[in-house]
């Protein structure tokens, strides 16, 4: 538990009430899950890792709400946009009648990889953290690039299906998968930030590098 909570009292808690958090999970296929929460230690290998970086520019997601990934925005005389990574378009998360969601515009809505069960929970009250039945994942979905509304009077509607083949191997394969939503993330750059970046170096491995033909 990250947090302590403080009353009108001036008294200070911590982890005596049914607080939860919410972490990005390791967790790729459903044969990963813990058939009980899980406490000590053994909490560390279910909760995905990170790092911070430091960029010179502004950094967005671009959603295509579709199947297909989208590009950066088209280049003006001031600037263009470069790509940094591509995945798929996470929305939101609920457990338990609580959640929480992402800006569109934030980089954290574009998850590189696609995992049904990407958050883990955890009670402050009790030390442990699971995965419930409760807890839901939401993606922007997409419809078939070959349904026209003005051609189909009935609306689309797929039939529900498992999402377990797109874990292993990142390509859609059942009717399911193929509606998950797709982005990218880009960097803003124009002439003053290529030079700031040909000075300095790229901040960041396999990342945009103007010292390097693209592609």
């Amino acid at each position: 538990m990250p947090f302590m909570f403080c009353d009108i009292n001036f008294q200070c808690h911590y982890a005596t009430r049914d607080d939860k958090t919410y972490w990005l999970s390791t967790i790729s296929t459903r044969a990963e899950i813990p058939p009980s929460p899980v406490q000590g230690t053994d909490v560390l290998r279910f909760i995905s890792r990170c790092v911070v970086c430091e960029v010179p520019s502004t950094v967005m997601a671009f959603h295509s709400q579709g199947p297909d990934i989208p590009d950066c925005p088209l280049p003006t005389r001031d600037h263009r946009w470069e790509s940094i990574w591509e995945g798929f378009s996470f929305f939101m998360h609920t457990a338990a009648g609580e959640g929480s969601g992402q800006i569109f515009s934030s980089p954290g809505s574009c998850l590189e990889r696609f995992r049904p069960a990407p958050f883990i929970e955890c009670h402050g009250a009790r030390g442990t953290c699971g995965f419930f039945a409760n807890k839901f994942s939401f993606w922007l979905a997409s419809v078939p690039r070959n349904y026209n509304p003005d051609q189909n009077r009935d609306p689309y509607e797929p039939q529900d299906g498992p999402c377990e083949e797109m874990i292993r191997t990142q390509q859609a394969r059942t009717e399911m998968e193929r509606m998950v939503g797709r982005c990218r993330v880009c960097m803003l750059i124009n002439d003053e930030i290529e030079a700031s970046i040909r000075e300095t170096g790229p901040l960041l491995p396999g990342v945009y590098d103007p010292r390097q033909p693209l592609g």
